[in-house]
């Protein structure tokens, strides 16, 4: 990779270490790489490296040895390990070290952290990272934390199938088709209820009183 120590920078304005917010042995990696000219103007990369150097060995063996992001995979297959842990042995150990991990966040990062983005990066509960800042905050003067309301959007189990097999009215007309379908058929459907109330709402459907037919009215007046 050409500018490495400038890819590390950039990475390190957003994450405390190389692969988020937990040490791996991609950050020993990149130490081993990293000169002491590389830092110069590089505040983020200097500010990780001073961090890391902080780390006794007895510390740095229980680097994380399991990685996510592309560039400390990068990393890894440019310098390959020895062992790797399966993901369950990484949660577990993740687990463990919290409040560790929560206070050297906060070491290497003066402005904080979001407890959400850094639970999704952890890859374990909110709650108990949530706990685990409380236990710290219990202890006068270790931390400090603030409560901040996030809001998203995300598809309910029935958005993700109209967003899939299409709306209620839409599954409704393609089964009535062209010579229609009688009202009793219509209603054994999954979405037949709820279907047929909004097509004939929209004016796609109606019935037709002489067959019991519900008919697509684009057919039924052709």
């Amino acid at each position: 990779m050409a500018d490495l120590p400038g890819n590390l920078d950039l990475i390190l304005s957003d994450f405390a270490y190389i692969d988020g917010f937990l040490p791996t042995v991609a950050d020993l990696v990149a130490l081993n790489i990293v000169k002491e000219q590389d830092l110069e103007g590089k505040n983020h990369l200097k500010r990780w490296h001073k961090h890391i150097k902080t780390f006794s060995q007895n510390d740095r063996n229980k680097f994380s040895r399991v990685v996510s992001s592309d560039f400390a995979k990068y990393l890894l297959d440019s310098y390959p390990i020895v062992h790797t842990m399966s993901p369950k042995e990484t949660t577990t150990e993740v687990l463990n070290d919290l409040p560790q991990l929560v206070l050297s966040e906060l070491d290497a990062n003066s402005q904080g952290f979001n407890s959400i983005h850094m639970a999704a990066k952890l890859s374990i509960d909110h709650q108990k990272l949530v706990g685990v800042i409380k236990s710290l905050l219990a202890q006068e003067g270790v931390i400090s934390a603030e409560d901040v309301t996030n809001k998203h959007l995300e598809l309910s189990s029935e958005g993700r199938d109209l967003t899939i097999n299409g709306s209620h009215e839409f599954n409704v007309y393609e089964a009535i088709g062209e010579n229609g379908l009688l009202q009793a058929d219509v209603m054994k459907l999954p979405f037949g209820k709820v279907g047929m109330n909004k097509a004939m709402a929209a004016g796609w459907i109606m019935i037709d009183k002489s067959t019991g037919k519900v008919v697509c009215i684009i057919y039924y007046y052709a």
